[in-house]
Parts: C-alpha cells; structure tokens; sequence
C-alpha cells in the first residue's frame, strides 16, 4: 500500500476570515478520492492547503497537522517538494494564470509536460476549453498547441 494523507485539526483563514473550521480527514492511499458540496464551502481551500498553495496568499494562514506518509508537510518539507507529488485540477482550465494561450507555445517542454498530461486528463473527461472559435476539446487545443 501506498502514502495516505492524514489531516488533524486543519483550519485555515484569509484573513479574518475562518475558512476550514477543525477538518481531521485520513485518505486511503491509492485511491480516488473525491471532495463534494457547494460553491464556496472550502473544497478548493482544502486541497490547497494539501499542497501547500495557501500559503502563497499574503493574508492566508493555516493550522493544524497534514501528513503525507511519515512526512508533516508544515514541519518536514519544503513547499516545492510538497507540490512535486501534489497536484491540483483547478475548475477552469488555467494552467498558466499569467499567459494567454499563444505565449504557451513557448513554454519549455520541461513545464508543458505537467500541462499536457493535464490536458490528456481533461480529453478523457471530456472537458471543454475556451478558444476564439467557440469551446474545443483539451484534444484539440493540444493538437493545436504542438503544431
């Protein structure tokens, strides 16, 4: 068997404001798993308080423990390291916040090989980009990337 995530006490703010209230949660290794409820309840906080992408925000803060195997991510690890093997689907797809769609043509393969098996992930799911032409598939989009 794999490395589970185990959380205890997780609470996270942006601010003032208490976003993850006392979240203890194990997750089975290898195994999908699942996050569900409404718009706004803390799911993507959640996830990005896993990888470490919370703290980025300069009024975001976090307590609690979350261990990956042996590992206390906010004790034992470097941030890098943590989203090395943590990855997060965002729910628009946005792999490159700061670019438009032509200037990823210029990525260096060494990054766009984390975008690509993202978007070989979105074509199995059947997920639609934005493109000028109306929606396209993450097929299409990466065909039309690596012409």
């Amino acid at each position: 068997m794999g490395v589970g995530i185990e959380v205890q006490c997780l609470n996270a703010w942006y601010g003032t404001n208490h976003t993850l209230q006392d979240i203890c949660l194990n997750i089975s290794a290898n195994q999908a798993t699942a996050l569900i409820g409404p718009s706004g309840c803390g799911k993507s906080t959640f996830v990005r308080c896993i990888n470490r992408m919370h703290e980025t925000n300069p009024i975001a803060r976090v307590t609690g423990t979350v261990r990956i195997g042996d590992i206390d991510i906010y004790k034992d690890a470097k941030p890098v390291e943590i989203r090395r093997r943590v990855g997060m689907v965002f729910q628009r797809p946005n792999p490159f916040p700061t670019m438009s769609i032509s200037p990823m043509r210029t990525v260096p393969l060494t990054r766009a090989l984390g975008l690509v098996s993202c978007l070989r992930l979105m074509q199995r799911t059947k997920v639609l980009l934005p493109h000028p032409d109306g929606p396209i598939s993450a097929g299409a989009w990466l065909a039309e990337m690596l012409r």
